[in-house]
């Protein structure tokens, strides 16, 4: 809230544009509706721009599924024709939870498991890599495949921890395990039962 309360004059639209999304992201958080100016921030004359493509997909996560799912499947074929790995991982990791929120497993997993060959093909640098393997061990738990479903848990876990052991400073290391949604629901998961 405070790196982005005060304004900006004489930034490129771009990066005004990428601030907007991250206000209308926090809007949301904060309880209120964060979609109009999520759609300001989206109105770039040319759809080619990767700000605009870029703020599209921080979209998906204020729209509700059925419309989110289309955006992120655009999002995958853009980033793909053009080699943006990274994004079109996003894209694949935003569609397959939207398929996971409407019910639709298979296709859930179909868009999970792109994302984890882009992954392991490419190793991009992506802060949605432990979301793949979250959202493959829903869709694969929701299956009744729960030995694969605990696989990808625990493969994400790994990441994360990784991650943790090694670039997370000592005073953000709880909230990035206990306070990140997805870090938090790997750590659950991935949890021994009893």
């Amino acid at each position: 809230m405070p790196l982005l309360a005060p304004k900006r004059p004489g930034l490129s639209r771009g990066v005004a544009v990428i601030r907007m999304a991250h206000s209308a992201e926090l809007e949301q958080q904060l309880g209120r509706d964060g979609l109009p100016l999520m759609r300001e921030g989206a109105i770039i004359p040319n759809a080619e721009d990767i700000y605009h493509r870029i703020t599209s997909l921080f979209a998906t996560r204020l729209v509700p599924p059925d419309g989110g799912e289309v955006m992120a499947t655009s999002l995958v074929v853009w980033a793909g024709a053009r080699e943006r790995v990274g994004v079109a991982l996003a894209g694949q990791v935003r569609a397959a939870a939207f398929e996971l929120g409407l019910g639709a497993l298979a296709r859930a997993l179909t868009h999970a498991e792109a994302a984890l060959h882009l992954a392991r093909q490419y190793q991009p640098d992506s802060f949605y890599l432990p979301e793949v393997w979250l959202v493959a061990a829903r869709a694969l738990g929701a299956l009744g495949r729960d030995a694969e479903a605990r696989r990808a848990a625990d493969d994400g876990l790994v990441w994360v921890r990784a991650v943790h052991d090694a670039h997370v400073p000592a005073e953000f290391r709880d909230s990035f395990l206990h306070r990140n949604p997805v870090n938090r629901e790997l750590l659950a998961l991935a949890a021994p039962a009893g």
